[in-house]
């Protein structure tokens, strides 16, 4: 995976992740600002190894599934 494709899969995932709550509550969380939560949902910045692990406990997640593409699902007719 490509630096730009790992930015565009974290920031797929926060924005899934996040969901309603507000950039400045994760922000909070995470112990960094709201504008790099922004940032990083828009794909402008990868969060570093501290940033992502505290992204990770804030959602309940593994760094693993913060880093792994979004599967679609297949639809059958």
């Amino acid at each position: 995976m490509t630096d730009d494709e790992a930015r565009e899969v974290v920031a797929a995932n926060l924005k899934r992740l996040r969901g309603d709550r507000s950039l400045s509550d994760i922000g909070r969380c995470c112990d960094t600002s709201a504008g790099a939560i922004q940032q990083i949902e828009r794909g402008d910045r990868m969060p570093g190894a501290g940033l992502l692990t505290r992204l990770a406990a804030t959602f309940g997640v593994s760094i693993d599934e913060l880093m792994q593409p979004i599967r679609k699902s297949k639809k059958t007719a």
